[in-house]
């Protein structure tokens, strides 16, 4: 007896559970009592891409003959958001440092960049202050192959001088 079956395209995002792969028959028809055994699989390892869905041990036992029809299986990548802040202010000193700690929900490594590198640099999640004034400093995660680039975070930090005056009679000295 000739059964075609095809499998069904699914869609699901990078991290969600595996879809339970279903299938129609398109012709044929099965005898009463007759089930199907055994279960359809992709051929991928659960990375973001694109697999077919193909028949593995799918049988209704050796009475039938099964003209496959694969099916897709789409895993898209994942949502990649930053989450990112630091103190508005800070007051200039010499070597001052500043732990930078954005978080990406992938997981991934962050980046970061300094809009004033004569005000601060940095050096892995460190930003080292070499001056005063206000800079901007933005949080990058490219993505992978699973996630979709982050969205990039900005935030600025005004460096203030510390400037020590003493008032004599009507003058400021500084």
């Amino acid at each position: 007896i000739e059964i075609s079956i095809k499998a069904d395209d699914k869609t699901i995002t990078y991290g969600d559970n595996a879809p339970t792969l279903s299938y129609i028959v398109t012709s044929g028809s099965v005898l009463a009592g007759d089930v199907f055994t055994g279960q359809l699989s992709y051929n991928g390892n659960g990375d973001a891409g694109t697999y077919n869905i193909v028949q593995n041990n799918l049988s209704l036992g050796k009475n039938y003959t099964i003209n496959y029809t694969h099916g897709i299986l789409r895993i898209n990548k994942a949502q990649n958001i930053i989450e990112f802040s630091i103190e508005s202010e800070t007051t200039f000193s010499d070597g001052q440092t500043i732990n930078l700690n954005a978080m990406a929900s992938s997981g991934l490594p962050i980046e970061y960049s300094c809009s004033n590198t004569d005000i601060a640099t940095i050096n892995n999640e460190l930003l080292i202050i070499k001056s005063y004034g206000t800079i901007t400093i933005t949080a990058n995660q490219i993505g992978n192959n699973n996630y979709l680039s982050a969205e990039s975070v900005k935030a600025i930090l005004k460096v203030n001088l510390l400037v020590n005056a003493i008032k004599k009679g009507d003058n400021m000295i500084l």
